[in-house]
């Protein structure tokens, strides 16, 4: 699979070339809402939960959450894992580091899934991670 890019939208378009498969295309499969800002960082093979620390702890740059230590932070950070493992381990090294945040992944029953989005979206601020 492969993204199409094009000037005006970049990402919208999909390409799944195969032998037995017609080409597939579907138009608009990355769409952001106009005021959110979304903030890819391709890690690699580095210590991802080092460079999360760096990265929402230090200030990081143009793609933080610009956590300060007065507690203050930018209105409503996500952090999206791959697995619930992973999450509970970025939740943890978060709270370490003094940072609140809140998970959100499958593990969690639905009444708690509720009330930590509630809790989330009430706060106007902090960090949740998801699977």
């Amino acid at each position: 699979a492969r993204h199409v890019k094009d000037k005006e939208n970049p990402l919208t378009t999909l390409r799944l070339p195969t032998d037995n498969m017609r080409l597939l295309e579907a138009p608009g499969l990355h769409r952001a809402v106009p005021r959110l800002r979304q903030v890819f960082v391709d890690v690699g093979a580095t210590d991802k939960i080092s460079l999360l620390l760096d990265v929402v702890v230090g200030g990081g740059g143009s793609g933080s959450a610009a956590y300060k230590k007065d507690g203050k932070t930018n209105p409503l950070t996500m952090v999206f894992c791959n697995t619930v493992a992973s999450c509970r381990a970025a939740e943890h090294a978060l709270k370490e580091a003094g940072v609140r945040s809140l998970c959100y992944h499958g593990d969690l029953n639905s009444v708690e899934r509720g009330d930590n989005l509630a809790l989330f979206r009430a706060s106007g601020e902090g960090i949740a991670q998801e699977t």
